[in-house]
């Protein structure tokens, strides 16, 4: 009986069958839309979490020599550090252009991929080189070629370096 009525229904001749097509080709393409966006945007979340992990770590690499060498000196360098060193260091590593909200990421034909924020860089313990950047990425959500909104994913990203002695 269903069957029937499915095959009435697309093999209709009159035209009447056409509109479960194009339903169905919709909302397969609907998902399929959907699935892409997912994707791209979880890959860009992921290579900048890793990106800034890989600049975290040697931003903690370069302040435990500054830290030894301060500890040898009779001082304790590890009670402040400079924060805009490791957000140049970002905006150098993932090619990011300083914006007025944070560092913005382009494509060739100059539409905004993503704006990380300025990342907040901070110990994880106090007086150990243990260090934690948080920052928000913002993505913008286009369609038809106009953005409609952008949203926000926040990222938090830790390093440490532990004395093996």
């Amino acid at each position: 009986m269903k069957t029937e009525i499915l095959k009435n229904t697309v093999g209709n001749r009159r035209g009447g069958g056409y509109v479960l097509t194009c339903a169905v080709i919709l909302a397969v393409s609907m998902i399929f839309s959907a699935v892409l966006f997912y994707a791209r945007t979880k890959s860009a979340v992921e290579s900048a979490r890793e990106e800034a992990g890989r600049v975290l770590d040697s931003f903690v690499m370069k302040n435990s020599v500054y830290s030894y060498g301060s500890i040898k000196q009779g001082t304790d360098y590890t009670e402040s550090f400079d924060g805009e060193a490791f957000s140049r260091a970002l905006a150098e590593e993932m090619n990011l252009s300083p914006g007025e909200d944070g560092l913005r990421a382009g494509d060739g034909d100059g539409n905004t991929v993503f704006v990380i924020s300025v990342p907040e860089v901070s110990f994880a313990r106090d007086k150990t080189l243990s260090m934690t950047a948080s920052f928000g990425m913002r993505m913008p959500v286009y369609f038809a070629g106009r953005n409609l909104f952008w949203f926000t994913v926040p990222l938090t990203v830790k390093s440490s370096l532990d004395s093996r002695y």
